[in-house]
């Protein structure tokens, strides 16, 4: 996604989020970017959150409740390895084939409408 759709995105979140006078928008930010990471996005169907870590984020108070610090042998890690890496090119797959969809679609919607002259 260009850096303008980001921005305007961002600026469309925080204008629903703070009051209509402005001053305060910066006490929103860190949420809508949370918000903004952790959101499936339209072409990737993934969140970027999701497309960089490889998983769905774990909020502080999910974190106490799940054993984080267990024992792990040697093939516990190289197998959680392995489905980490299929798991990688299978994000990496989905997102060029969403993004190439997506990017198509814009290019009809783009030129029907130059056609028209609108």
């Amino acid at each position: 996604m260009p850096y303008v759709e980001v921005q305007s995105t961002l600026k469309n979140m925080l204008n629903k989020m703070f009051d209509n006078n402005g001053e305060d928008w910066n006490l929103f930010l860190e949420e809508a970017l949370f918000h903004y990471i952790t959101s499936k996005h339209y072409y990737t169907i993934y969140s970027p959150f999701f497309i960089m870590f490889m998983r769905q984020p774990v909020l502080p108070n999910e974190s106490a409740s799940k054993n984080t610090h267990s024992n792990h042998d040697e093939q516990d890690i190289e197998g959680a390895v392995n489905q980490m890496i299929k798991i990688k090119d299978k994000i990496s797959k989905d997102v060029l084939k969403n993004v190439k969809k997506g990017s198509t679609k814009a290019k009809r919607k783009l030129s029907r409408k130059t056609q028209s002259g609108g």
